[in-house]
């Protein structure tokens, strides 16, 4: 199985680091938020950044289990190598 993944981007890494570095300050902006509002405040903010962090999220895992690999066999050998029990 050596067909070309077609998503492959070489500069898959750049952009998941990118991305972690942003899900990383939503991060703590969340917990700040947490630390500064009661409960009792308007969470539309408190959404946004979730909203936000969890599109930085999705975008890392895409780079790890779809733009760093060349081919499907690529990707089948991280999946199995990077597996759970």
């Amino acid at each position: 199985m050596t067909d070309k993944n077609t998503q492959y981007n070489p500069h898959w890494e750049a952009i998941h680091d990118y991305h972690d570095v942003q899900r990383t300050l939503l991060a703590q902006q969340i917990k700040d938020w947490h630390k500064a509002y009661p409960p009792s405040s308007d969470h539309q903010a408190l959404n946004a950044l979730q909203a936000e962090l969890e599109f930085h999220h999705r975008t890392c895992l895409h780079c790890l289990d779809t733009l760093q690999h060349k081919t499907a066999q690529d990707c089948m050998n991280w999946r199995v190598k990077n597996a759970t029990t």
